[in-house]
């Protein structure tokens, strides 16, 4: 068991990184309870999702243990040769055209859509690098994890994750007795009421989405654009938005300082898309990126790149977390 103290102690020194709320002692806790719980030694996904547990809190927590333990060995552990395996950086094509110009004809394609409700079936794709203290050596294969939510009329949902394509990248060695890509890993069901969202429903108004995102993610008492858009993912994977309720989160985006327009690039479903990054939630260290379809105006993808040069466990940049959701898109 780890108590209190240690993973207290731990989270005191370890670098930032991906959704970590402001409160140590309430996540320590938090994590603490995740710790006790028994988990595959291969899937750190297969958790026992306890009733009223969303799917949010738990993919924070997931991303709390990723951190923790990965800054952990990099405390104790002598600089390494070896690194973690973790996905190519996407190719980029520098494009001239600002954020801002970019966000707003993006945020009016969406607006000018048939007005619609949201979708009954969830889909995305997700990885994130983690780093057991049980497992020996690091990884050597990015393994995603395919998940769908299903939302249903009488407000009962169900969840299931399922093993994606595994990669190795070039240099390394593949990973053996992997699970076979479409395994079922786990499901939850809950009944009407059951699930607890960590976000309301989203506003239809730009004005509104900054003490929304606040108020829902425990953000910083002057939150950065990079605290803003790493929001966005917890968001996106517990709820399904609409048209307009997209519209006015790239509109929102858009008068950010710090985004910048990274340019075109291809995301990690084969889509076309246009990548825009901050460094402001922790310059030096970590890139937030969204992907967003030029063409229709979706959200299609979101990652974390690490930029700095403390770690051992990874080499910068190093992609650590991305989330693709499954939106068809026009040829």
């Amino acid at each position: 068991m780890i108590d209190d103290d240690f993973i207290k102690d731990l989270m005191g020194r370890a670098d930032p990184a991906p959704m970590i709320g402001s409160d140590a002692v309430e996540v320590s806790h938090v994590l603490a309870r995740i710790v006790e719980t028994p988990r595959s030694p291969r899937w750190r996904a297969q958790i026992d999702l306890r009733p009223r547990l969303g799917f949010a809190y738990i993919a924070i927590a997931l991303l709390i243990i990723s951190t923790l333990t990965t800054s952990a060995l990099t405390m104790f552990w002598p600089p390494a040769r070896a690194v973690a395996a973790t996905p190519v950086p996407l190719q980029v094509t520098p494009i001239s055209e600002s954020s801002r110009s970019l966000l707003l004809n993006m945020s009016k394609k969406l607006s000018s859509e048939t007005p619609n409700s949201p979708a009954a079936v969830l889909r995305f794709q997700t990885w994130s690098l983690s780093i057991m203290p049980e497992e020996s050596g690091l990884p050597t294969t990015v393994v995603p994890e395919r998940v769908q939510i299903t939302q249903r009329p009488d407000g009962s949902r169900a969840i299931s994750v399922s093993a994606g394509d595994p990669y190795t990248p070039p240099g390394s060695v593949a990973a053996k007795d992997l699970v076979a890509p479409g395994t079922v890993l786990w499901e939850q069901a809950f009944a009407p009421g059951e699930y607890q969202f960590l976000f309301s429903e989203p506003p239809n108004e730009a004005g509104r989405v900054a003490d929304y995102l606040s108020a829902h993610n425990a953000l910083p008492p002057d939150p950065s654009a990079g605290d803003y858009l790493n929001s966005l993912p917890v968001l996106m994977t517990e709820r399904t938005l609409t048209a307009k309720q997209e519209s006015v989160l790239l509109a929102f985006l858009a008068e950010l300082p710090d985004i910048e327009t990274t340019g075109k690039v291809v995301d990690r479903l084969g889509r076309p898309g246009i990548a825009f990054s901050t460094t402001s939630r922790d310059p030096g260290n970590y890139v937030d990126t969204i992907i967003v379809s030029p063409t229709t105006g979706h959200i299609l993808s979101y990652e974390t790149t690490y930029t700095g040069g403390t770690r051992t466990d990874i080499a910068a940049p190093a992609v650590v977390a991305y989330t693709a959701w499954e939106r068809t898109e026009p040829e």
